[in-house]
């Protein structure tokens, strides 16, 4: 595994590290291996905002115990006006404030770097985000060596990650059309939208907000579930509770990026 030896050998030069930890399949994958690598010189930070979904705090505890790597959750609002304006550089206002709070951490620490979990994969989507890194000098090791998303799961599974198979997350803010302004009502209603279709099974979700009309995308494989007319109707019900008019399913299934697409395609 010449790869992951390279990924290695790169972690061992660092000598310590903060980790921006998610609990998703790529920081989870790399917090095992600057555990088996750093041992006790690596510290994950988990940043809980509102673009958070709730479950995934729970992951990130529960993979860091696992793991036996110290843990800290840093809570924080993220109120920049230039983020909740929701223009197609939202992720660089992000990032920006959430990587200057890990920052903070690890200079408060003694820990001179700070690395994040971006994969090779990630540089074909839109990805402001990445521009914020670079100028705080946040290192993101999984791109340097051209780690994809498949490789990782790949990887996770052979090290008996609980991740191997975890379906893919995002923050909440990626739900919602460039130029809708962002709110915590909201966020707190696509929360709960797709918290109740994880209850019902279906397990890669993403429900996208224009307002009164949902769309909601799931891998094509289950968008047969939806066939049955008593599954429809508790999903009609309770979106409707949420404040949802009309509910949408799209026929093209999840993809990465989608709400990207209309600016992507004319760049």
């Amino acid at each position: 595994m010449p790869k992951l030896q390279e990924l290695k050998n790169y972690l061992e030069e660092l000598g310590s590290a903060v980790l921006a930890f998610s609990g998703g399949v790529d920081s989870s994958f790399l917090l095992k291996i600057s555990r088996q690598v750093l041992r006790d010189r690596i510290i994950a930070v988990t940043v809980f905002s509102q673009v958070m979904p709730e479950w995934e705090i729970h992951s990130a505890r529960k993979i860091a115990r696992m793991l036996n790597v110290r843990h800290l959750i840093l809570e924080t609002e993220i109120r920049d006006k230039k983020f909740l304006r929701n223009d197609r550089d939202r992720c660089y206002w992000c990032k920006k404030k959430i990587f200057n709070e890990v920052k903070k951490i690890a200079t408060q620490l003694g820990f001179g770097t700070v690395i994040e979990a971006s994969t090779y994969d990630d540089l074909d989507d839109w990805r402001p985000g990445m521009s914020a890194l670079r100028e705080l000098k946040v290192k993101s090791p999984l791109i340097e060596f051209k780690f994809t998303k498949k490789e990782i799961r790949v990887f996770s599974k052979k090290l008996h990650l609980p991740t191997w198979d975890k379906p893919s997350s995002s923050c909440l803010a990626t739900r919602i059309p460039y130029g809708r302004r962002i709110t915590p009502d909201v966020l707190n209603r696509i929360a709960s939208a797709e918290k109740f279709l994880l209850k019902k099974g279906i397990h890669r979700v993403r429900v996208r907000d224009y307002g009164d009309l949902a769309r909601i995308e799931v891998f094509p494989s289950q968008i047969s579930r939806f066939s049955n007319s008593k599954f429809r109707k508790n999903i009609v019900t309770k979106f409707r509770n949420l404040g949802y008019r009309y509910i949408t399913l799209d026929l093209e299934g999840y993809r990465m990026g989608s709400m990207n697409m209309n600016f992507r395609e004319v760049s």
